[in-house]
């Protein structure tokens, strides 16, 4: 909340970050969630004998549920046989940059009947969802929250899903579950972070990288990348 700009005054900053400083040195030993969250404790000065990173991870039991009969099944019961699937999974909050991913949903609806953009989730910014799929019946999707096993199907029904937030510093060493779920079925990713969760789909191939805030370029890779199914 300080680095997102919620706290108003320089003086509660400073004072909020006296007392992160301080609970980080009087801990025995720190997890952060990712490789940019070890870094930025450790540049406070925290020995990295204290520091072990421990990434987010997903449930392989559960993932292991969405076969392929479980998705052809999903894939009928919505009415999604034969059309293209992009997923968005998650909240639709405030941080997730979700204005963009609309634009950009609505600028593939334009383009192409067969491709249709599912929201998955609840949150801050549905109501903005929500009247995006009254313009583009059919074409954008405003699914509601789903049970954790479920998820791993839509995931699995998706040509490619993406994970977004906006393009803030402290954003970028975030550690997002719904990147574990995606991969964990083999559906590829696209990341807007520009730290560590770039670095992994770029170097394994699993995932590409478009830049936060930029509806053109998320929509131009989508279609691009939609045209080569290989």
């Amino acid at each position: 909340p300080i680095a997102m700009g919620a706290v108003p005054t320089a003086l509660a900053r400073q004072q909020l970050y006296q007392l992160e400083k301080r609970l980080y040195k009087s801990a025995r030993h720190i997890l952060p969630l990712s490789p940019d969250m070890a870094r930025y404790v450790t540049d406070l000065g925290i020995g990295p004998e204290k520091v072990t990173t421990v990434l987010n991870g997903t449930n392989l039991d559960l993932a292991a549920r969405a076969t392929p009969e479980v998705v052809a099944r999903l894939r009928q019961e919505q009415d999604l046989a034969g059309k293209r699937v992009i997923l968005y999974a998650g909240t639709f909050g405030r941080a997730n940059d979700i204005p963009t991913l609309v634009a950009a949903a609505e600028a593939l609806a334009a383009a192409d009947t067969n491709v249709v953009w599912v929201f998955l989730g609840h949150g801050f910014f549905e109501p903005l969802i929500a009247a995006a799929a009254a313009r583009w019946p059919g074409r954008i999707r405003l699914v509601g929250g789903q049970a954790r096993h479920a998820v791993f199907s839509w995931f699995a029904l998706a040509e490619v899903s993406v994970v977004s937030f906006l393009g803030l510093p402290v954003l970028d060493a975030n550690s997002p579950a719904k990147l574990y779920d995606s991969l964990a079925v083999g559906t590829p990713v696209i990341v807007t972070n520009q730290g560590w969760t770039k670095a992994l789909v770029e170097q394994h191939g699993c995932g590409w990288f478009v830049p936060a805030s930029h509806a053109e370029a998320l929509a131009a890779r989508l279609r691009d990348l939609l045209a080569q199914p290989g």
